[in-house]
């Protein structure tokens, strides 16, 4: 489920700073600012928890699997590894 919020974070500050711009500029820097802080609280603590993907079987830290449209086979996955978080962290420090 984290890497649903990893997604959402982002997004709903998003929306939320656009439509807080409406009343004050200053209020929507303080969303994005806030949003931004809570993914990178959230990226900080999966580093800190130790997992890097390195030790995992098949190198995956994170895994969120969803059916989406089952007589096909079809599914929603986000898959996170030690490059991928790596590089998200990155963008979020940005």
């Amino acid at each position: 489920m984290i890497l649903v919020w990893l997604i959402l974070i982002p997004a709903l500050g998003g929306v939320a700073a656009w439509v807080a711009a409406r009343w004050s500029v200053r209020a929507s820097r303080w969303i994005s600012l806030l949003a931004m802080v809570g993914q990178f609280a959230l990226l900080a603590a999966m580093w800190w928890s130790g997992a890097t993907g390195w030790d995992s079987p098949r190198g995956k830290i994170d895994r969120f699997i969803v059916p989406w449209i089952p007589q096909i086979g079809a599914n929603i996955q986000l898959v996170m590894d030690g490059l991928s978080l790596l590089l998200i962290t990155l963008t979020a420090l940005l």
